[in-house]
């Protein structure tokens, strides 16, 4: 199904918004009730999300419910140009609403006591959820939802941001034509051994998503100021041969400035900078995203020495731009190029120590 561009951003910034949408399950059903566009083109835009796993999705009473997920959100920020500390409203910190039942029940019920125990559970515990269920007179058929039901969502969620992103990467090295070509050529780079791990499936990208739960608390214990992570009582820093071990580096020991050549204007151009980023004022993920993409139409066409090797160029940066050396602005210095343009010597640099004083 073909949506407009206009409605597609409506329904983002909503979801974006919001962090959660739903739908009724209803093809016929004219405007979407939250966002000013067919509640069709609501559901077939949520489920390309689902697909890419930038949504989760529930169902319930002839609803769907889809909640923004951390992947997700990173590519929202990216499609709607939004600034890295915009964040959806479910992750930002809620206060607890004053007054209320103290001891939960439907409004105008009788005031409870406390719950009684036996042992560590709550003594009669389904009957909370039996009382607050429809009351006598207020509609509703049995087994279904009640006839004013109104789709809500309860969530609590704490915000984590970051931008490297390993499962990403893994899910874009499926999509590209890895020749044997190809692969001799990624030998050569110092992230060989992670390549490979993702080619040949020894990498479960399912335990690599950014909202992965052990992900998540591990970073949760980092210490920025202390540049430690605090864990059971222990200070644990890591080192740049620690990210060698853990990425599988294979590199050499010398140094790498990125700051010798800024901007487009003070360098000169590489043979591969002119073939696939001739026109790129700031080398951000998306240029080199659509070089991916060039890339691999043409090889699969021909595939001669000099694609392949731009090929192998441009997944080297876009390992950089996306796991390694991520920013707010999705962007890498030109001096990249320069880094990644003879691959026969681009192992020679010690890229441990640069990722870990990024």
């Amino acid at each position: 199904m073909t949506i407009p561009e206009k409605n597609r951003r409506e329904i983002s910034k909503y979801l974006f918004q919001e962090g959660v949408c739903y739908a009724k399950k209803d093809s016929n059903l004219g405007k979407h009730p939250e966002i000013d566009v067919p509640n069709l083109q609501v559901i077939k835009l949520m489920q390309s999300f689902k697909y890419k796993e930038y949504v989760r999705e529930t169902f319930a009473w002839m609803y769907y419910y889809w909640y923004l997920t951390i992947d997700g959100i990173e590519f929202l920020r990216t499609y709607l140009n939004l600034p890295s500390e915009a964040v959806p409203a479910t992750l930002l910190k809620q206060s607890k609403p004053a007054g209320g039942r103290p001891f939960g029940g439907p409004p105008g019920d009788r005031p409870r006591d406390p719950p009684r125990f036996e042992g560590d559970r709550p003594r009669f515990g389904d009957r909370d959820g039996y009382r607050g269920g429809p009351r006598g007179g207020e509609g509703g058929e049995k087994g279904g939802a009640p006839a004013d039901y109104q789709p809500a969502f309860r969530m609590d969620l704490k915000g984590l941001q970051y931008k490297s992103n390993l499962f990403g990467i893994a899910k874009e090295f499926e999509t590209a034509n890895i020749t044997d070509s190809l692969k001799m050529e990624l030998m050569k780079t110092p992230f060989w051994t992670l390549i490979e791990s993702m080619l040949e499936g020894t990498l479960d990208k399912h335990i690599c998503r950014k909202s992965d739960l052990s992900i998540c608390k591990i970073l949760q214990t980092y210490n920025k100021d202390e540049e430690v992570f605090r864990i059971k009582g222990k200070d644990i820093k890591i080192y740049a041969e620690d990210i060698r071990l853990i990425f599988g580096i294979r590199d050499g020991n010398i140094q790498i400035d990125v700051n010798k050549h800024k901007t487009a204007r003070m360098r000169n151009k590489t043979a591969f900078e002119t073939r696939c980023f001739p026109k790129v004022e700031r080398l951000t993920k998306r240029e080199i995203n659509n070089a991916f993409k060039r890339l691999n139409n043409i090889e699969s066409k021909n595939p001669s020495d000099r694609n392949v090797q731009d090929m192998c160029r441009v997944l080297v940066l876009k390992l950089l731009v996306s796991l390694f050396l991520p920013n707010n602005g999705s962007n890498l210095p030109f001096a990249y190029l320069e880094y990644v343009e003879d691959l026969e010597s681009i192992a020679e640099y010690n890229w441990a120590a640069h990722i870990f004083d990024f």
